[in-house]
């Protein structure tokens, strides 16, 4: 699960947490999660990972934030997202709640 939020954007980093708690509940080898701050500042995205209590996790910064090749590539403009991407590479579902995380595993 490739996860794309910011500190600035309450429901993209809310939704962090919670897809963090729904991924801790299942099986390391069936799904790993990434997640990217897109926040300008180092110091706001530090703090903001202790603060949400996910310091050790698989949190990075792109400090370009809006800038970032990676928000044009992922089409960010239209809101944070995230993807679900097989171990083949293949985009299998976007924009995952963390109720549907458990039953799009399911199905793939």
């Amino acid at each position: 699960l490739l996860n794309f939020w910011a500190a600035y954007d309450a429901e993209s980093r809310a939704r962090n947490v919670q897809l963090w708690n729904e991924v801790n509940k299942l099986s390391s080898d069936k799904i790993a999660m990434y997640s990217i701050s897109l926040d300008e500042k180092e110091s706001i995205f530090t703090e903001t990972v202790k603060a949400d209590k996910l310091v050790g996790t698989m949190q990075f910064h792109e400090g370009l934030g809006r800038k970032s090749e990676l928000f044009g590539k992922y089409n960010l403009q239209k809101g944070f997202r995230n993807f679900l991407i097989d171990d083949k590479g293949v985009i299998i579902a976007a924009n995952v709640t963390p109720e549907d995380l458990t039953n799009v595993l399911k199905k793939s």
